[in-house]
């Protein structure tokens, strides 16, 4: 099968660029504000401890535990930072730098080397030159070894010698500055002396490298080199010479390892032994006088009335409190953008939690196995997607074990009950599979109570108890989602499956309104939902959504059907009457006409999105031309012959918008083909993507070959070959 080439040409998939401080970045923090200090709220006044009214000498009235594990902070912070303090820092070879400085010394020493030669090429013309000159008046012959200078134990005899440009040529490009003294050394050492200097100094550099250089250091490590240069026995000038050199490539080669020393600092704190007071140890007997060392634990507790709040409780609850919610945070940031792109998608959420958390402060009073824990999963998965539900019946599960005093068994009924009430109501689009899942959820609570009573505890009748109490649970999970869902849905606009199969009932007025009047849009319609629904399924998505905002997509053609070619019976082409300018302003108001019959026939917000973006800026290609090829045409702006827009926000408006067209390109194709079909289908995606119609869509090109594949399979059914009937002979 041959794949899609989405190489683009002029556009392609962009991610759009927000600024992180906006308008609507602000709103949806001011929203989490408030939900956070609700719920936060709401759970310290499930775990506050209970608080008591005692002095020293005073008896007792019952066993009074420590609520928490409680460290010497003092002593153990005091400890660990000597140990901490003790750790010294840890330092690390750079070999890149090692590198750096061996090259930058090679080039120095190269570059010697070449000015040297080029010295003594230059003396050799310079005596070519003069014994022309003396040749006037007696020639003599040259021998053909002198063309190679030969460089070994030579002394140039003076700098003053070569002409000022030529040296400053020579110079030019040189790795390291030099004064004027070294140049004139480099010039007129010696060969062994030069060879000599340089053999030191790259000794002495690759042995400061091997014991290494820090920067508090480094003038140490240059002493040492100077003092180990002076013992070299070369003459002064060649010595200076390699002290500036070495002293101008030596640098700090040991780097800070910051990761290995904080590992060693926070091995030495974890070494240190803490002083630990566990949680549930026996403080205070009853009946028995209180002392002044429980009484300093109890105020260490905060479990004293006349002492202030221990704060460490609501700074332990506010912190889970949060990370809770930063979890919902990351996974809409990371893994489903989609799912809260809207402020009210997050505002729905917070109630939802605030809503399941009041009724499980309301029913703990009776029992906390009876609470409708599993309505907040139940609702999210109807009216948003089940798996932003799964992340909230997560959270909801925590916070509510928390608020039974981390009673495991909450935690198991809370979690397993909501997950198979999403996967459940996940699967099912009717209003009677939300009563079935509140059955589902009351028979897995009481299994999961039942099991784990079978393991921790002997006594068959308090099992059973609390086992009935869970059988409660998901019924009443199953009315409050059934009796609230409706107070959702008109207050947030939220549309759920039961309302999308509404939506696409042949009955509707709106689409018996096409039918009866543009019923060749409306059989285009219904072709274009069957495609936009196979694609989303497989490139993951709302099924259902593509496919009733598919039906609905062209009902602005409903105010001038006729100037729609799928609506013309016979020949007859009102366009052919009328400028192409007019043409394509009416072509293009059927997506403003669109919305304006969904907005008169209260269709919910997020099909008009689809009616408004199915076409987005795209070119009406057919009048755009036709201008170009009439009177002036070559003043026409290309333009005024596009859509306004806006551009396909979500998956499933970008694929309408691919299935729109691509149902119409192919119905044009002469004796269609299998591979006529597909190499239509993927030539339509790639100009749709090169023209930058996709760059504000979620999809990607993985969803593009994909879509691709969906569309291909769809009309392939559609456009197949019959069979030719014979006639039947009378």
């Amino acid at each position: 099968m041959p794949t899609l080439n989405l190489k683009s040409t002029g556009g392609g998939l962009k991610t759009r660029k927000r600024g992180f401080f906006n308008k609507r970045f602000i709103v949806k923090s001011l929203i989490c504000i408030i939900f956070y200090i609700i719920i936060f709220a709401i759970v310290m006044t499930s775990v506050a401890p209970k608080r008591y009214d005692l002095r020293v000498g005073d008896i007792a009235d019952e066993n009074i535990r420590a609520t928490k594990d409680i460290v010497d902070n003092i002593t153990t912070n005091r400890k660990i930072q000597e140990a901490v303090d003790a750790v010294p820092n840890i330092y690390k070879s750079d070999n890149q730098i090692n590198a750096e400085i061996i090259n930058d010394m090679t080039n120095t020493f190269e570059a010697i080397d070449e000015i040297r030669y080029q010295v003594q090429l230059k003396y050799k013309e310079m005596e070519r030159q003069s014994q022309i000159s003396g040749a006037q008046q007696q020639p003599s012959q040259q021998s053909s070894e002198d063309s190679q200078p030969d460089t070994e134990n030579q002394r140039v005899d003076s700098k003053q010698d070569l002409p000022d440009n030529f040296i400053a040529e020579l110079f030019q490009d040189f790795p390291i500055r030099l004064s004027t003294g070294d140049m004139n050394t480099i010039i007129n050492g010696t060969e062994t002396e030069i060879t000599l200097i340089k053999t030191a100094v790259a000794s002495e550099l690759e042995k400061a490298i091997r014991l290494g250089i820090k920067t508090d250091t480094i003038a140490s490590a240059k002493s040492d080199i100077i003092e180990a240069l002076q013992r070299i026995q070369v003459s002064n000038e060649v010595r200076n010479l390699g002290i500036n050199i070495a002293s101008s490539l030596i640098r700090p080669n040991m780097i800070y390892d910051e990761e290995a020393t904080l590992q060693n600092k926070e091995k030495a704190a974890q070494e240190v032994e803490k002083v630990v007071y566990k949680k549930g140890q026996l403080i205070v007997a009853e009946g028995q006088p209180v002392t002044i060392e429980q009484i300093e634990m109890l105020k260490e507790l905060g479990l004293l009335k006349d002492q202030d709040v221990d704060v460490t409780i609501y700074i332990g609850v506010g912190i889970l409190v949060f990370l809770l919610l930063m979890v919902i945070v990351f996974y809409t940031r990371i893994l489903d953008r989609q799912a809260l792109s809207d402020s009210k998608h997050l505002i729905l959420i917070g109630l939802v939690m605030t809503l399941v958390l009041v009724a499980v402060l309301l029913f703990s009073r009776i029992n906390i196995y009876l609470a409708p824990i599993s309505a907040g999963a139940m609702i999210i998965t109807i009216l948003l997607r089940p798996r932003i539900a799964i992340v909230v019946n997560a959270l909801l599960s925590i916070l509510v074990t928390i608020m039974a005093g981390n009673d495991i068994n909450v935690f198991l009924v809370s979690l397993i009950g909501g997950f198979f009430a999403i996967y459940m109501l996940s699967k099912a689009q009717q209003r009677n599979s939300q009563l079935l899942a509140g059955v589902l959820v009351s028979c897995v609570n009481m299994v999961v109570l039942l099991s784990m009573g079978l393991i921790f505890t002997s006594e068959i009748s308090s099992i059973l108890t609390t086992s009935l109490w869970g059988l409660g649970s998901g019924v009443l999970a199953s009315i409050l989602t059934i009796g609230t869902l409706p107070i959702w849905e008109n207050i947030f606009d939220v549309i759920t499956p039961a309302k999308l199969l509404e939506l696409s009932t042949p009955n509707h007025p709106l689409l018996k309104k096409l039918l009866l009047e543009a019923s060749g849009t409306y059989h285009h319609s219904i072709l274009v939902g069957n495609l936009a629904e196979r694609a989303i399924e497989y490139i993951g998505g709302d099924p259902l959504l593509a496919r009733v905002g598919a039906y609905y997509h062209d009902v602005g053609k409903l105010k001038r059907p006729y100037f729609f070619k799928e609506n013309q019976v016979g020949s007859q082409n009102p366009h052919n009457k009328i400028t192409p300018n007019l043409s394509t302003l009416i072509i293009t108001s059927h997506t403003k006409d669109g919305l304006e019959y969904a907005k008169k026939y209260k269709i919910p917000p997020v099909i008009r999105d689809i009616i408004i973006q199915h076409h987005g800026t795209s070119l009406v290609a057919y009048f755009y031309h036709k201008a170009q090829n009439g009177e002036n045409g070559n003043g026409v702006d290309r333009d005024n012959f596009r859509y306004e827009g806006p551009k396909p926000q979500t998956r499933e408006a970008a694929i309408i918008m691919l299935a729109d067209c691509v149902e119409a390109a192919v119905r044009s194709i002469s004796d269609p083909t299998p591979g006529k079909i597909e190499g239509m289908i993927r030539k339509l995606i790639k100009d749709k993507l090169d023209d930058g119609q996709l760059d504000e869509s979620e999809l990607t090109l993985k969803d593009l070959n994909k879509t691709a594949e969906a569309f291909s399979q769809v009309l392939c059914g559609v456009f197949h070959k019959r069979i030719e009937y014979p006639e039947l002979k009378k």
